[in-house]
């Protein structure tokens, strides 16, 4: 068995630096991780729970629980900032088990509950006649 010089040891580090650095770098993509949707009573709209990975790396990814609320059955395109749809948004920080919940207490009126200990959340109502109750717990 031949030895290796120096030199070659400094290719092969470079190597598997550049190669572990490019394999930990994100694109910049929210990656929606689950999905829920809670039907309106009269099946008017969704309010739908997810919990979505912001898609930056390097220390700078980051877990949020999203609300939308749209048109039944109807797709949610935006992820991870400002949409006419979201109506809820706040990081989970390390704590992958902390639940954001929403229930319809009538066809047009939404609560969402949430754990107050990770902050205050991004609330902004949206542009259809479903009023939304915060409620911190």
């Amino acid at each position: 068995m031949g030895t290796y010089g120096p030199a070659r040891a400094v290719r092969i580090s470079l190597l598997l630096m550049v190669t572990l650095i490019l394999g930990s770098c994100e694109d910049g993509t929210p990656e929606v991780l689950t999905s829920q949707r809670v039907v309106s009573p009269d099946f008017a709209y969704d309010a739908v729970i997810e919990e979505v990975h912001n898609g930056l790396g390097l220390g700078a990814g980051a877990i949020y629980s999203e609300i939308h609320v749209v048109p039944h059955a109807q797709n949610v395109m935006d992820h991870g900032g400002p949409s006419n749809s979201v109506v809820f948004y706040l990081a989970l920080g390390g704590d992958h088990d902390v639940r954001t919940t929403a229930k319809w207490r009538s066809a047009t009126s939404l609560i969402i509950a949430y754990d107050a200990r990770l902050g205050t959340p991004m609330k902004r109502p949206p542009r259809s006649p479903v009023a939304i109750s915060y409620v911190p717990n």
